[in-house]
Order: structure tokens, then sequence, then C-alpha cells
């Protein structure tokens, strides 16, 4: 019903603004819808906690050394509870809310008390070997300022949950972190890939491959992938991964998905090159591309027949790079 009557008040502002004598009452007419339009909005994200928050139900842990927990989703609020490190906590819904330029969880802790927690605040990302007794968490370390932040993973002992190791990444928006499997490089506990992007113009992705050797966390490669109309520049890498049938290929992001190129019909892999001396199965490639595109006297990039944009020019080079173990080397060659 308030949905109704706010629907029709907002038509009779726009029929009354025909009227050009009445152009001071107008524009308080306009002030006040707007200013129903954003109690409605703020009405309607409540909601979204209130309601779908409670139809499903998950666990994630804190990440920051202190983090707080809000009576409501606004740090100016009450805060309920200050929570350490590792303190498990209930989630409720499938994905955080924003609410005043924060995405927020509605949580309750292990002794019933609910509130609000921002979603940088908690582990996005948890790898474990019991085998080996650690385990592995991704999680925002300095909080999204200026538009880059800090992501650390972190090596945690099982028994007193304390810090062995910590590799800090950098940070733009929406991280994440999945592992890699079937990898054939040696002395891999685990292999991970980091990914944080921008959706702002011009878009950016980045890819962080990371190897767990059990006893190091190290960086292995870079990709990334930006550009816009007139544009495009990435830095891709192939990872060697090991088929069912026991075939090895160097496969782009060292992931099966995204194996099949569905614009040009073909495999994402690189070809082995068999003489430059490293076995594929520790053999890891990066081909970087830049591209820059034909435009109009609009500045629009010109179309072929197919789609496709025009290549003003363009530049390819590939690095090759070597895993024995225990170090990344660069192979100083080119093929």
């Amino acid at each position: 019903m308030k949905l109704s009557l706010f629907f029709h008040f907002s038509i009779f502002l726009f029929l009354f603004s025909c009227n050009n004598n009445q152009t001071k009452s107008i524009v308080s007419d306009n002030t006040f819808a707007e200013d129903s339009v954003k109690k409605l909005r703020d009405s309607l994200q409540m909601s979204e906690f209130t309601d779908k928050a409670l139809l499903e139900k998950s666990e994630r842990y804190t990440f920051s050394d202190s983090c707080y927990i809000y009576s409501q989703p606004d740090t100016n609020s009450l805060a309920i509870a200050k929570l350490p490190v590792l303190t498990r906590l209930t989630i409720f819904g499938n994905r955080p809310n924003l609410s005043k330029g924060i995405e927020w969880y509605k949580v309750e802790t292990k002794d019933k008390r609910i509130g609000f927690i921002d979603v940088q605040d908690l582990v996005f990302g948890e790898f474990e070997n019991k085998q080996k007794g650690y385990k592995l968490v991704a999680g925002v370390r300095e909080k999204i300022q200026l538009g880059s932040g800090i992501v650390a993973i972190n090596r945690i002992n099982l028994k007193d949950n304390k810090v062995i190791e910590t590799l800090r990444l950098p940070l733009i928006s929406m991280p994440s972190v999945t592992e890699i499997s079937s990898t054939t490089l040696i002395s891999a506990s685990k292999v991970l890939r980091y990914t944080t992007n921008s959706e702002e113009c011009p878009g950016l992705t980045e890819n962080y491959f990371i190897i767990d050797t059990g006893t190091r966390l190290i960086l292995l490669a870079k990709g990334s992938s930006s550009g816009e109309s007139s544009w495009y520049e990435s830095s891709t890498v192939f990872i060697p991964k090991k088929l069912g049938n026991g075939k090895v290929m160097l496969v782009v992001d060292g992931s099966f998905e995204n194996i099949f190129n569905l614009e040009t019909g073909r495999l994402n892999v690189f070809p082995y090159p068999k003489d430059i001396g490293v076995p594929i199965e520790n053999l890891i490639v990066i081909e970087n591309k830049d591209i820059q595109y034909e435009l109009d006297k609009n500045d629009d990039p010109i179309e072929n027949e197919d789609g496709t944009y025009k290549i003003a020019s363009k530049n390819y080079s590939t690095e090759y790079y070597s895993w024995d173990g225990e170090v990344i080397k660069k192979i100083n060659k080119k093929y």
C-alpha cells in the first residue's frame, strides 16, 4: 500500500512539474520525493538483513586481530562484541548487503549475540592440511582505502591457532582464492590462485599464483588483464596440469574450467617447447599482449566483418620460468 501511494505521489509530482508557474513548489516537492526515495531504499535495504538473511546459514571465521560486531550495519552504532582472530561465526544469508558504503553480513556469535560485521573482517579462503598440522587462511590485512588494500595468506598452526608465516598481496577489490588441483609442480603441497579485480573503467583483473611447499609460501607468477575501447593489455599465466589420461598440458590460469576458448573454438593451452631444457611438469609460461585498436572519428573502435576490432598495433612476448621445488627462475631464452 505504501509503495502504491508513493508511486501515485511521484506521478502527481511529474504532472505538476509541467506548470511553469509552480517552480518553487516543484523544487520543494521533488526534494521531499528524493528524501522519500532514500527512506524507502534504506528500508528495503534493511529488509535484506531481516528477511532474506534468515533463509541460509553458513560458518565463517574472523580474520583481523580484533574485529567488532555492531548492533546495526553501521560503524557508528553500538559495538556489541570485540572478537579475536579465527573466531567462528554463524553467517545469515549467502551474500553481504551494502549499507553506508560497507558490505555487511548479519552474524551470530557462539554466545548467541546477533549483530553485523564488515565482510572485510572475515576469512575468504581456508585450506587445511591436517597431516602436517596447519591450515592456510586468506583475509584482508589492510582494508581498502583510496582504491587499494592488502590481503594476507597466513599459515596457521592447528594446535594453538598461531600464525607461522604470512604472505602479503595487493588488494583492489572483490578478493577470492581457489586451489589449483592436479598440478605437477614438484614439492607442491598446494597451489593457489588469488584473484582481485576492479570494475571501474578501465577494468582490471589480477591473478597471483602461490605455491605452498608445506613449509613456505612462494609467489610463482602474476597475471593480469586490463583495457577499454581503444586498447587491451594482458599477461596470461599457464600452469602445468595432469589430465586423467596422464598427459600434462600447460593450461591457462591452471583451470580446466577455462580450458576451452569459446571465441576461437580452441583449447586455452600453451604448446610445450620441447627444446627448452625444462620438463613440462615444472615449467610456467607467461604470455604478454599489448594491443591498440583502430578508432574512427568519434574515437570508437572500428569493427571487422566478424565483429572483432581492427588492430592498429600489437606487441606479443613470452616469458618462461622453471620451478625446482624451492625457487622460481626465469629462463633467459627466446622461443
